[in-house]
């Protein structure tokens, strides 16, 4: 699958599954062929994910049990689909520009375009805004950014419209999140080859750090639904140089 160039962020995964009422978020199968149902309570129970069906990747819903699978977002290529905390509408990306897109969780509207080209997509716990990663304006080499011309970490309303929030995005940085309270962001930065969470009031201000340690990388983190315990994903990373010789 051809993807755009990124900052260092986490791949994409092929299949992503999430309960729309919040309580499951994990990898699934693609269900099998079921009879379609349009009510909108079992909707917001369902599992979304991405999918490959008829050489195009888009966005379904089905059962948590794997059945009843319905398109829901008919795209050639969608990834990333997440539910808004009320069940009722899923945002995801649009391929190859990675367009931020909403769509009911039914599918009787069609998609509809928030913003243009972006990554990590994460909605806000009261499901009222929803933060992404664009690239550097203007985006003359958006495959390169720099010091002076870095991403941007935006907050929009989530029905679209001009950006509420924007902050430079640290070159280092990693896995935005929302914090629990929802009034601020937090990533994970690594310095000197150690990952530490860092903390970004939506009010502005200077960036604080909430962990501290003292070794290793950071992956991946979230917080639990109440707030009150960190999950992450923490290791390092090793490289090797080969020389290759009396090569034909």
């Amino acid at each position: 699958m051809h993807r755009a160039p990124e900052p260092r962020l986490r791949q994409h995964r092929d299949l992503r599954c999430r309960n729309c009422d919040g309580n499951v978020d994990q990898e699934g199968d693609r269900g099998k062929t079921s009879k379609k149902t349009d009510n909108k309570q079992q909707a917001a129970n369902d599992l979304v994910y991405a999918a490959y069906r008829e050489q195009k990747r888009g966005i379904w819903r089905m059962s948590a049990d794997g059945s009843n699978p319905i398109r829901i977002a008919d795209e050639t290529l969608a990834v990333d689909p997440q539910c808004s905390p009320d069940g009722k509408w899923v945002v995801y990306l649009r391929g190859p520009s990675w367009t931020p897109v909403k769509v009911p969780i039914t599918g009787a509207k069609p998609p509809e375009l928030l913003a243009q080209g972006g990554y990590f997509l994460r909605i806000s716990p009261d499901g009222k805004r929803i933060m992404y990663l664009a690239s550097p304006e203007p985006p003359e080499n958006p495959s390169s950014p720099s010091a002076s011309n870095p991403f941007q970490l935006k907050v929009i309303p989530s029905d679209g419209g001009a950006d509420l929030y924007k902050f430079d995005w640290p070159a280092s940085a990693n896995a935005p999140r929302w914090a629990p309270a929802g009034d601020a962001v937090e990533y994970a930065l690594t310095r000197n080859g150690v990952s530490n969470i860092w903390r970004q009031k939506l009010a502005g201000g200077t960036p604080t750090q909430i962990t501290n340690f003292e070794s290793g990388q950071i992956f991946d983190f979230d917080w639990s639904h109440d707030g009150k315990q960190l999950a992450l994903t923490r290791g390092s990373e090793s490289s090797d140089v080969i020389l290759i010789s009396n090569f034909r």
